[in-house]
């Protein structure tokens, strides 16, 4: 498994408010794991940024990254 890095915070590639809003659609959608709301809108993001710098596919995303894809 290659490791792929990101560069500064996941949140920093989305205005605050954006992340907010999607936080509270994720925690509204998954009450199960409304307060883990913001990480995986967080590890999404991140998921997203290695995805665009990894052009030769392989990436898998986490369990965590796919209830973000729910929303």
């Amino acid at each position: 498994m290659r490791s792929v890095r990101i560069h500064g915070s996941s949140t920093e590639l989305v205005a605050p408010d954006l992340f907010s809003r999607v936080a509270v659609r994720v925690a509204a959608s998954l009450p199960h794991v409304s307060h883990l709301a913001e990480r995986i809108v967080d590890r999404a993001l991140a998921f997203l940024a290695a995805a665009a710098q990894e052009s030769g596919g392989g990436l898998v995303p986490s369990e965590m990254v796919d209830l973000g894809w729910i929303n």
